[in-house]
């Protein structure tokens, strides 16, 4: 026999080489869902990332503009990074007392649309005084 291994150098049989298959293929395909998941995680989060940005401008937009907003609410459209972003703005002026006497002020609030549910970004309003109001 020219081919007889040496004693003691046995090979895998092919039931073992089998196995050993099943289990890498189990473990290929449990990584598999674990990146996909990744994926889908990541790109959910950029896509908040450019929504958050959307609410940035449109917020530096009404404290660049705040003079000229009026009270109610505004819907609109924005594009950032490859997306449309629906977005709602609402407006609300009222009267505030601080260490500088009466101001009247615009609180804003933003609500966008990230894309599988609408999600409210800025909870917080912007607070902008548009003029010294008269102490009655």
């Amino acid at each position: 026999m020219l081919f007889a291994p040496a004693p003691g150098h046995r090979g895998f049989t092919l039931l073992e080489v089998l196995v050993a298959l099943a289990i890498a293929g189990l473990l290929f395909v449990g990584l598999g869902g674990i990146l996909q998941q990744q994926i889908k995680t990541e790109s959910h989060l950029e896509r908040k990332a450019a929504a958050a940005q959307v609410v940035r401008n449109l917020l530096a937009e009404a404290e660049i503009h705040h003079d000229q907003v009026e009270e109610g609410t505004t819907n609109g459209e924005m594009e950032m990074g490859g997306w449309k972003f629906p977005w709602s703005q609402t407006v609300s002026i009222y009267t505030v007392e601080d260490e500088e006497g009466t101001q009247q002020a615009v609180a804003l609030q933003m609500q966008i649309d990230v894309g599988d549910q609408e999600e409210t970004i800025e909870q917080a309003a912007l607070y902008l005084p548009l003029k010294t109001a008269e102490v009655p």
